[in-house]
This record gives structure tokens, sequence and C-alpha cells, in this order.
């Protein structure tokens, strides 16, 4: 069972509001704690100042589109971005399509196409590395140079602009592509703690080879979404939630060597004490903690040994003995 695409406007003009808008514009990969605390900032004061709190992002993201990362990947599914986005306090989330046209639009015809273009549009706030239109020329100090020489102008009368400030955690800049970093290298609890909540993979569950049930480790095996980004190969201690339940469970992302030679990057789940069929459910996995990397094994009772270790592990951290 598939998740169902949200909607969402893909232009401001299609927001209904009586209410002023204030306006923020981002990528917003992961919607991570330096994301979290801009969208912190700007609803206490829409709340202050009855606005509405509009956030305008991209999807695809412009690395995919220009091809500036060939591997790149997402930190959040499109559903997944306008969850949180939603959740950390956006009123509403506008879309905008991106592709290689759309790049070479120069900053002042985005302004004044996609941005100035509602008139309760009443404030714009940009994160302090933010910059938009073609070769990224729209830079703070072009937009602060467009209000000044276009005040009079019913164009952007009036609209305020706020260059937001850098946020850091342990003295660190946070940021989505340092945050892919920790993943790559397994760092769960790093990746984890810049993001602000447990990462996870969602999506329907689907039928692998079974293995699994044979030696006593059923797995569900994800159907992730095409170019998520997945933490490091190996095993994990992980929180998988099915039909609004949470249960424990530990997870293998890999190749699963001992059995197979093939270059399928997989994410397997074994719950612990859990029997029930569940190809076609949606799922969601949440990973915790990292308990080794990935091993090819000589034979088969080697991997059952080891899956025991692994289980008794991921008990032994629920239960708060971990270390």
């Amino acid at each position: 069972m598939q998740q169902t695409t949200i909607q969402v406007p893909n232009s401001l003009k299609q927001i209904s509001s009586e209410r002023p808008i204030l306006l923020t514009i981002g990528n917003f990969d992961g919607v991570h704690l330096g994301h979290q605390h801009i969208l912190k900032h700007l609803k206490k004061e829409c709340i202050a100042r009855n606005f509405l709190l509009v956030v305008m992002t991209f999807f695809p993201h412009p690395q995919e589109i220009l091809g500036k990362v060939s591997d790149f990947s997402y930190l959040c599914s499109r559903n997944e971005k306008f969850e949180k986005l939603k959740f950390f306090g956006a009123d509403e989330v506008v879309a905008i399509s991106f592709n290689r046209d759309f790049s070479t639009m120069g900053p002042a015809t985005f302004l004044e196409d996609y941005v100035l273009v509602h008139d309760k549009l009443k404030k714009l706030a940009l994160g302090h590395d933010f910059s938009f239109g073609a070769n990224k020329t729209g830079t703070h100090q072009f937009v602060q140079n467009y209000f000044q020489e276009n005040k009079t102008k019913n164009l952007c009368q009036n609209i305020e602009l706020e260059i937001m400030s850098e946020f850091r955690t342990q003295g660190d800049i946070v940021s989505s592509s340092k945050i892919r970093k920790f993943l790559f290298e397994g760092n769960i609890k790093a990746a984890n703690t810049y993001l602000g909540y447990g990462y996870s993979v969602r999506g329907p569950v689907i039928k692998g080879d079974g293995r699994g049930r044979t030696i006593g480790f059923p797995t569900a095996n994800i159907d992730y979404a095409e170019r998520k980004c997945l933490p490091g190969r190996g095993v994990y201690i992980t929180q998988t939630k099915y039909k609004e339940n949470i249960f424990h469970s530990v997870t293998n992302i890999g190749l699963n060597p001992t059995f197979l030679d093939q270059n399928i990057l997989r994410v397997e789940t074994h719950i612990l004490d859990f029997e029930e069929q569940i190809y076609g459910e949606f799922v969601e996995v949440k990973f915790l903690d990292r308990l080794r990397s990935e091993v090819k094994f000589q034979n088969k009772e080697e991997l059952i040994f080891q899956i025991n270790e692994d289980v008794k592990k991921a008990r032994n951290y629920f239960q708060g003995n971990f270390s």
C-alpha cells in the first residue's frame, strides 16, 4: 500500500489568505535543526503579528537537476519534506518545480514572477546562505538593492526583508550536506543530532528472497524512495512504525553478501517479537544507533550466531543497558 502523494500549491498566487503573509524560501532538505530554528523564529513572529507563515521550496532539488553531485540523494522524500515543514510551523507550503529552464531564470524575474505576486505578502525572510536565480546571482545584497530601487512601486512596497543568522550546534554550522556525510559514514547518532529527530526510511514492504524466515529471523524488505539517502552499509538498532504502532527492530542495510552476488542495496528490518505477514503494507523505520558494519560470513551458522548477538544488543539497548 503506497502512501498517498501530498498535494501542495505550486504558486504563491494559489494561497488564499486575508492575513498578511510572511514568506521564507529554501530547499529545506531534511528540515534539520537549522531549518527548524528558522521556522520556530518566524512562527513566533507570525503568531504575534497574526501573519500566515508560507514556505516556498523546490522539487526536485537543484543539485539533482544540475548534476553538481552525480549521486545526489535526499534526506527527505517530497512527502516527508512537506509533512515536516508543516509539523515545524509552516501554515502553507508552496512547491516550485525545478528544471533546467527554471535554473536559467534571472533573479529579478524570479522575484517578479514567483515572489511578488501576492498582495498580502508583507515580509520575506531568507536563510543566511540562500541564493537564487541563474548562477546564484540572487544574493541577499541583490534582494536588498532590488527592494530599495523598487520601493516606490506597488510591486514591493512596504515589504520587509530579513536575513536569518546561521545556526550552529556544538559550535558547528548545521547543513544538509554534513548530515548526508554522517549517514554515509554510518554515524547515525551525529546525523540525528543535527537533524533534531531520528532519521528514517519509509515505504511498502515487498517480497524478498524469504531467506530470513528460514533461519528464524524474518525480515521486512522496504521498497524505499528513489534517491533516498541511506545510512552506510551495516546493521542498526531501529524502531519500526506500522499502523501507528511502534516496534523494536534490527535493520540491515547492505548487499546481503553471504548469499547474494548483486549490487542491489537492500533495507531489511527484523521486527522483534513480531509474526505478522505485512507484504504490501507501508512501514517507517527510524534509525537509533549502529551495531556493526556489513560482514560476509563463511556459512549460515556464523550468520545466525551474529544475528542472535545483534538482537541481544538491541534488546539491551531498549532496556537501557546498551554501550
